[in-house]
């Protein structure tokens, strides 16, 4: 299987005005290394501008005058899995998009977790 992404994640869906900024980690069995991941993750997130680089620190990413996303949530909690919320105004860019994804990508391969699911949470998860 290994870690997979559904479509959707940060993605702009057909009939909606911006994009999806919350994902979800499933399949996990243990969700502990998810949650950590998911924190090592958002903070290397605020680092990755829409050109789809991560810069190697914030005056970095300040410097080229791209834009970054703006905060990040605590990792929340649901049965199904940790999940957060990214803030990028509702807008994030194709390369921006695979940045986020490879940086995700990374963490939840460096905490040993190859077999999950990265999903949008739904309203459930979110209570």
């Amino acid at each position: 299987m290994g870690i997979e992404i559904d479509p959707a994640v940060f993605a702009l869906e057909s009939g909606r005005a911006c994009a999806n900024e919350s994902l979800i980690v499933l399949g996990a069995a243990d969700p502990g290394p998810a949650a950590r991941a998911l924190e090592r993750a958002c903070e290397r997130f605020m680092l990755v501008a829409e050109d789809g680089r991560e810069y190697a620190d914030e005056d970095a990413a300040d410097e080229t005058g791209l834009y970054t996303p703006n905060y990040f949530s605590e990792v929340r909690h649901s049965p199904r899995g940790p999940w957060i919320y990214l803030d990028c105004k509702g807008e994030i860019p194709g390369p921006m998009r695979a940045g986020l994804l490879a940086v995700l990508v990374e963490e939840l391969e460096r905490a040993g977790l190859h077999e999950v699911r990265v999903a949008v949470p739904e309203d459930t998860d979110r209570a």
